[in-house]
């Protein structure tokens, strides 16, 4: 079934409601893409660990003794209890809360193997977790520069500021977040424009600039400040990962439901920045997103409704309107397709992307595994799973 017409320029409604579409989005664009994993830093020493989601799954990345970092599933093999409960740490082993089972890459000295979920790879500080037979630059293509070029804009390198993510769970399906950072520079004049005036931060910008559609993602790069150089406004590396430009944060939106996301929000630095100017920009992440972001709140308002709205039956008849600068696309010297700065075609080309994804044949190795989880059931001597409490995921 076509969601997306790529002629039109329409798109159902259903595309955040239908409850089917989640096991095709997970057997398709999730289980075939590279996914951010978390910062490199974090697991930069021997023995580093760090608890996080990609995707649906709960996975721990770890550094082991040897200087090996692997992406493994949280999940303990003799129970659904998590492995790792705290969020950050160091060991030389992975040591599971239920049975005291040791857990390490290989399962040398008797201890048990973890379950890889694929290849873990550094690219400018980010850690990315995938599978198949493409690299992770491969599947960026034409993006590439784009990636390059944001991770250029921090003097010094990247630095991931703070112990954590912020994390919160929206009532909304996960391509909301999505879209916004593909193309959506106008919201600042209604869905944000309360904070905007509230923090007096001006007008924005929808006019010096233009978006670039390239490979695995899209961005919008303006060009007021300079003749010569662009910034990036906020980037989108499909699926999931986006980029805000203008507070310096990623947000990595994780599918719970059809109608639930959890975003985790990492707030990006400059290596070469003092400390004061570090917690400067932590102070302002908080402000702006997390449980009381006065930004995510905003975007929870709009996005939520929609998300109920699309369930409807009369809604679900007429097509959603994306032709906003549809025909303006052309080429230039920068990589990709490029649009005027205020346009839908960023929101055209994830779409575009995403129903060519989930058309695609399922990798028959990733729906096996999805079917041992859906039959796997405890044993007599096991008994019923454990409890998830202190689950962080």
């Amino acid at each position: 079934m076509a969601y997306y017409d790529t002629v039109a320029a329409e798109l159902s409604p259903e595309v955040y409601s239908d409850p089917g579409l989640l096991g095709r989005e997970l057997d398709g664009p999730f289980a075939r893409s590279w996914l951010f994993g978390g910062p490199a830093s974090w697991v930069e020493q021997p023995g580093a660990f760090y608890v996080t989601r990609v995707g649906r799954k709960a996975v721990v990345l770890w550094r082991d003794s040897a200087g090996v970092l692997g992406a493994y599933e949280n999940r303990c093999a003799r129970s659904e209890e998590s492995i790792v409960a705290e969020p950050r740490g160091s060991a030389e082993e992975l040591i599971c809360g239920c049975h005291g089972w040791a857990y390490t890459r290989d399962g040398a000295k008797g201890s048990v193997p973890l379950k890889s979920m694929g290849a873990a790879v550094v690219d400018r500080g980010f850690v990315f977790v995938g599978r198949g037979s493409r690299t992770f630059r491969e599947q960026l293509g034409e993006f590439a520069w784009y990636f390059d070029l944001i991770a250029d804009s921090f003097a010094g390198g990247v630095v991931f500021h703070g112990e954590l993510p912020l994390k919160t769970r929206l009532t909304c399906n996960w391509k909301l977040g999505v879209e916004t950072y593909c193309g959506d520079q106008y919201r600042r004049l209604t869905v944000t424009k309360a904070t905007t005036d509230a923090l007096d931060k001006g007008e924005p910008n929808l006019t010096e600039g233009f978006q670039a559609a390239a490979g695995g993602g899209v961005v919008m790069l303006s060009a007021e400040y300079a003749e010569t150089e662009v910034k990036a406004l906020s980037a989108t590396i499909f699926p999931n990962l986006s980029f805000d430009g203008d507070i310096g944060v990623l947000h990595v939106w994780h599918p719970v439901s059809a109608n639930e996301t959890e975003v985790h929000t990492y707030c990006l630095v400059a290596a070469n920045d003092p400390q004061s100017v570090r917690d400067a920009k932590r102070r302002r992440c908080s402000l702006h997103f997390g449980p009381t972001g006065m930004e995510t709140q905003d975007h929870e308002a709009v996005w939520s409704q929609i998300t109920k709205i699309s369930r409807g039956r009369r809604r679900r008849r007429a097509g959603l309107n994306l032709q906003m600068g549809l025909g303006h696309e052309r080429r230039s010297n920068y990589p990709g397709q490029i649009s005027d700065l205020v346009s839908e075609m960023g929101q055209r080309s994830f779409y575009a992307w995403w129903q060519a994804e989930i058309d695609a044949p399922v990798d028959p190795a990733v729906h096996e595994d999805k079917l041992q989880l859906m039959i796997r059931k405890p044993s007599a001597e096991e008994g019923a799973p454990l409890s998830s409490q202190q689950n962080q995921n």
